[in-house]
């Protein structure tokens, strides 16, 4: 699988919500979400968690799967995840956007500017504004 450049934690939160979550399964080096193979883009970061004692897996079922499931350790670290997760939401936002007179923010560096209409007369998109006013249509 090749690199996403997405950050290690935020592949680990993924990973560690999904076996939180339950159904997630290995058989044969693949991880399976619910019997569906869909958890390629963790396969490196499961093995990792497994490897670092977060995750454990269960006996083999008849079906020749394991099921994962958070350890102790694992319940920990997810939860910490989540709270930090929750600090940044809740985080007030950055003061540099500027707020539009309504009070919500801009990405416009000059509000007053970005706000006027341009000069000159509105377009009616080639309508006639008095046909349209005398209730005529073209």
């Amino acid at each position: 699988m090749e690199d996403l450049g997405l950050s290690p934690e935020l592949l680990a939160a993924w990973a560690l919500r999904r076996v939180h979550r339950g159904g997630v399964t290995t058989s044969g080096g693949h991880y399976f979400d619910h019997g569906r193979l869909r958890l390629s883009y963790l396969t490196r970061t499961l093995d990792q968690l497994t490897a670092a004692g977060l995750l454990t897996l269960a006996e083999v079922d008849p079906g020749g799967q394991r099921r994962l499931s958070l350890t102790e350790i694992g319940h920990a670290h997810y939860a910490q995840l989540m709270t930090a997760r929750q600090v940044r939401l809740s985080a007030p936002e950055p003061e540099f956007l500027p707020q539009t007179p309504a009070g919500r923010r801009s990405s416009c560096p000059d509000p007053p500017y970005c706000s006027r209409r341009p000069a000159g007369p509105r377009q009616h998109h080639g309508r006639d504004p008095q046909l349209r006013s005398e209730g005529q249509r073209p």
